[in-house]
């Protein structure tokens, strides 16, 4: 990877995590510092609550369908954007 380019990742929070959570902050703090050791690039960290996903994935929003479309899952339902597509009501 070039040194000037940044790693998009996108994170959903589940919705029991208080938005405040500072536990919750610091794994981000950390992830993103992970991502700058293991790689010598920036992490560019997208956050998203669960709730939020839902709202953004059936209102098709670009940035959701990108993800889902381009996207590759690290950790977690692999068809997770997918599940929330098909239950999106038109």
């Amino acid at each position: 990877m070039e040194s000037s380019s940044d790693i998009d990742v996108f994170v959903v929070c589940p919705d029991s995590v208080d938005e405040d959570d500072d536990a919750w902050d610091e794994q981000l703090v950390e992830l993103g510092q992970g991502v700058r050791a293991w790689t010598g690039n920036v992490a560019n960290l997208l956050v998203f609550s669960a709730h939020d996903v839902h709202e953004a994935s059936a209102h098709h929003d670009p940035i959701i369908d990108s993800i889902r479309n381009d996207g590759v899952v690290l950790f977690g339902d692999r068809n997770y954007l997918g599940h929330l597509r098909a239950t999106a009501v038109d």
